[in-house]
Formats: C-alpha cells, structure tokens, sequence
C-alpha cells in the first residue's frame, strides 16, 4: 500500500508546481516528491535521505533520469549506491504520453521500488 499526502501552502519557489510524500507503510519515513516545472513540461524530482531521482516529460515520453546536477541535493557517490543502474535504462520510457500528476504519481509510486538495489529496498518498506 503506498499512499500520497499532498503538501499545501508550502512556498519552495516560482518553480515549483506541488509537493507530495510518499509513503508504502507507516513504520518508514516517507519520500518527498518536488514537481518542477521545466521547458518540456514537468519534471517529479523523487528525494529522500539516500537517494533522488527524476521522472520528467521528454519528447519520447515519460521517465527516469538522474536529478539534473544544480537541482542535486544527495551525493553523487551514495546516489549511485542505491540506484540500480539497469532499472535506470529501462524505466527512461514509461508511457509516450505526457500524464497528469495523478497518473504521473501513480507511475512513480509503481516503479520506484524497482529502481534501489537490492541492499536499499528497505528504505521504502
């Protein structure tokens, strides 16, 4: 079970469209996710503690990235720890289409736990 708490009067800056947490039980402490917005469309900046991730709207579709550096807040180095460089390349495509956020959190909320390594998963149960 995943579920997403909406963060409402929360100014981070002109652009920054919304802000949720993720969470896939309540023993764990939840992910923050950031919708930015980008010259594509959006861009849903996945980020916890050990970890950060982006899913954002491409010209192929909707996908996984690496954070853009400048938006980096997590270590390139532990980053890379967590992150499961094979899931990384298949996930670059997850629909042609560009989604709205609720279908967009939906697909995050879906795949993310593919992305972490075997060693990580723990971060999200």
């Amino acid at each position: 079970m995943c579920v997403f708490n909406e963060l409402l009067n929360l100014y981070v800056g002109k652009n920054v469209q919304g802000i949720w947490k993720l969470s896939y039980s309540n023993n764990e402490i939840p992910v923050t996710i950031l919708k930015r917005k980008t010259i594509e469309g959006a861009e849903y900046i996945v980020r916890s503690e050990f970890f950060e991730v982006s899913y954002a709207c491409s010209a192929k579709g909707f996908g996984v990235k690496m954070v853009r550096k400048s938006w980096q807040n997590v270590p390139r180095k532990i980053n890379k720890a967590v992150l499961n460089k094979g899931e990384m390349c298949r996930q670059q495509i997850l629909t042609p289409n560009k989604p709205d956020d609720k279908k967009a959190l939906g697909l995050i909320a879906s795949y993310l736990p593919d992305l972490l390594n075997d060693g990580y998963t723990h971060l999200l149960n």
